[in-house]
């Protein structure tokens, strides 16, 4: 079965995926700096995470830095980089590593949930010493 409008044809497969994303997209509640958020995947007691979307380039992260009031983020790191493998870590600027990850070419992106107290942390490429992106969480 094919539907067709305005003279684009879709499959059937096709046409229910993209029906499934737009109603996650519209299952995405605002917060109150109109920024979307996500509930924490398999755990509705926690509250809801503000989104901090980062890509990887050739050239490292975008944005390279980030300013923010406490409280919890789903960090969303989109590999654009062209490296095949990635060893991404997040850490506090102090040294503590707060969690690392190996992020293979089959699963570019990695996302994370995390509660961000103040302080300055730092999420680096283990084989890119100069990719830095600096996460600034100010007292709210």
């Amino acid at each position: 079965m094919n539907v067709k409008k305005t003279g684009l044809t879709l499959s059937l497969p096709l046409f229910l995926a993209l029906a499934v994303g737009v109603i996650a997209l519209a299952s995405i509640k605002p917060t109150r700096e109109g920024v979307g958020a996500a509930e924490a995947q398999g755990n509705t007691n926690r509250p809801l995470a503000e989104a901090l979307p980062i890509t990887l380039r050739r050239g490292g992260f975008v944005p390279r830095e980030i300013t923010k009031p406490a409280g919890d983020y789903f960090i969303s790191i989109n590999n654009l980089s062209g490296v095949p493998e990635l060893v991404l870590r997040f850490d506090r600027e102090n040294g503590d590593r707060i969690h690392e990850e190996r992020v293979p070419r089959q699963r570019p992106n990695w996302r994370q949930h995390v509660h961000l107290t103040p302080g300055t942390y730092t999420i680096t490429e283990a084989d890119h010493p100069d990719w830095v992106c600096r996460i600034t969480i100010t007292a709210r």
